[in-house]
């Protein structure tokens, strides 16, 4: 799982430790499931790295964990192409729409094995959510190591 801030811009040398995380996850850990929220660049550049793994590790996954079901099939139809599994987590689709994200993150961070970050402040959605995952036990890795 990742969670990261919506702007930031990794260094080279946190590229690095971004890509030999994955890797040692995969070879040491046994990971193949590798599950993204899609908003921010955070996620984004770790949804580019885990792409470039799958070349080497064919047996890895990447996973959309939605937040909304799509309103249009299009919309649908580029997540099935992105991603190799696309799955609303319970509880997200509960409560005004408003807090959809904040459900959606705090389930992820719950269920979660391992959860690799970037974060640098302590405020956020992705704060937050390391310090869900934090309370519940599971394995996190700030990139950012603030």
């Amino acid at each position: 799982m990742f969670f990261g801030h919506r702007w930031i811009a990794l260094s080279e040398q946190e590229k690095t430790l971004l890509h030999d995380t994955i890797i040692n996850l995969i070879t040491k850990e046994g990971v193949e499931d590798f599950i993204f929220g899609r908003y921010g660049d955070f996620d984004a550049i770790a949804y580019k790295t885990v792409s470039e793994l799958q070349k080497q590790y064919s047996h890895i996954r990447k996973i959309y964990a939605q937040v909304y079901i799509p309103k249009h099939q299009e919309d649908m139809d580029f997540l099935k192409s992105a991603y190799d599994y696309v799955y609303l987590p319970e509880g997200t689709e509960v409560g005004p729409q408003r807090f959809a994200i904040t459900r959606r993150n705090r389930a992820l961070a719950k269920e979660c094995d391992f959860m690799i970050c970037y974060i640098i402040s302590n405020s956020g959605g992705a704060y937050t959510a390391m310090k869900t995952a934090k309370a519940n036990g599971k394995n996190i890795i700030n990139i950012a190591k603030v």
